[in-house]
């Protein structure tokens, strides 16, 4: 399972969601020389101010396991609770919001059925 959530490291009642906690990651931005503001990178990122949770990386890593071991596949609690960042890749998808761990998951899907088809056309050959 992946959880979209976060649970505090001493106090388990307490609990956020991913979004809550990446919104707060992301307000405490740092400066870099000239005194410009940079949001910090969320891609690694699996504690933040006391709360565990899974990184986009963590995500990619067990969807990754899953397809190895031939899982039927993975589930979210609770996907609504996922962080959604407005896409500007395309113009067709401009407007729309990415949602960060499912995005890690497609990801990890999309590379390990490209590796796949890969070794099923060169064992055919």
């Amino acid at each position: 399972g992946i959880p979209a959530y976060g649970r505090h490291k001493i106090n388990h009642n307490e609990v956020k969601t991913y979004s809550e906690i990446i919104d707060q990651y992301i307000d405490s931005t740092t400066s870099n020389n000239e005194g410009q503001t940079r949001p910090r990178d969320i891609d690694n990122i699996d504690s933040y101010a006391d709360f565990s949770f899974d990184s986009p990386n963590n995500v990619r890593r067990k969807m990754s396991w899953s397809i190895e071991n031939d899982l039927g596949g993975v589930f979210f609690w609770e996907i609504g609770q996922d962080k959604h960042i407005a896409s500007n890749d395309s113009p067709s998808t401009k407007g729309w919001t990415d949602s960060v761990l499912l995005k890690a998951a497609a990801s990890a899907y999309v590379d390990k059925s490209i590796i796949a088809s890969r070794d099923i056309l060169s064992d055919e050959l």
